[in-house]
């Protein structure tokens, strides 16, 4: 029985706080971004593609060599 009540008060709290977040990001200030520097698209390259490999294949060998 305390088990069930304190879920339903915890239900209760989590939403005053969601409604609280949503009031404090709705006060928040809006900054407008300066999007000069923003990547606008990226070109595969053979390049990028096997550096990406082989990052992915060094973080898995070097996982399985922790795991003994």
């Amino acid at each position: 029985m305390l088990h069930n009540f304190a879920r339903d008060r915890q239900r209760e709290m989590d939403d005053m706080l969601l409604q609280e977040v949503d009031n404090e990001i709705a006060a928040a200030p809006f900054d407008i971004l300066d999007d000069t520097n923003l990547i606008r698209n990226v070109q595969i390259t053979t390049e990028w593609n096997n550096f990406r490999d082989q990052l992915a294949n060094d973080m898995f060998a070097d996982y399985q060599a922790r795991l003994g």
